[in-house]
Parts: C-alpha cells; structure tokens; sequence
C-alpha cells in the first residue's frame, strides 16, 4: 500500500481513538490517560492540517512501522529520543557536602 494511503488509514484510526478516549467516563480514566490524550490530539491536529506523518521536530517522514505501532507518533525516533533526553545530575567533585 503506498505511504499516502497507509497514512490515511492511521490518520484515521488515530481520529477514531481520540473520539473512543474523549468519550470515557471519567472513572475509566487511568492516571497515564491525560498524556496519552495529549498525544492523540496532537496527532489529529497533524491529520487536520495535512501533516501527519511528518516529524515535528525535523520535518522528516516518520517511518510507516513506527506508525503502525504507535499511530500517536508524533516525531521520528532519533527526535523522540532527543525529546526523551533528560540530561543526568552531575555533582560537582569540588563541592563538599555538609555533613
């Protein structure tokens, strides 16, 4: 199937889980929800808009199989591991402690 209707058809069923998600009950509602609904209405912005697909950081094609897995993607993986980073404390060797 060509990337253009591959597209399409997550694009789609992307639409379809925000609109599953928006009308649970509250109850239904699991504590990781409120970030996974953030990401599925970004993604619906990006199929509105013709950009699905597309990396928002890079502009680069997000990978069909990356896609597949997650319809929800929104950057590529090299830009979602960047994204991801969190830099690691580092204790400066000269600084004492008080103890």
């Amino acid at each position: 199937m060509p990337r253009k209707q591959s597209l399409r058809k997550l694009g789609q069923a992307v639409l379809e889980k925000v609109a599953d998600l928006t009308i649970s009950s509250e109850d239904d509602i699991s504590p990781y929800m409120p970030d996974r609904l953030r990401e599925l209405a970004t993604a619906a912005q990006l199929v509105a808009e013709g950009r699905y697909g597309k990396c928002v950081e890079c502009n680069g094609n997000i990978p069909l199989a990356r896609l597949q897995a997650k319809p929800e993607a929104v950057r590529c993986v090299r830009c979602q591991e960047k994204h991801e980073h969190v830099p690691a404390y580092h204790i400066n060797p000269h600084v004492r402690s008080a103890s």
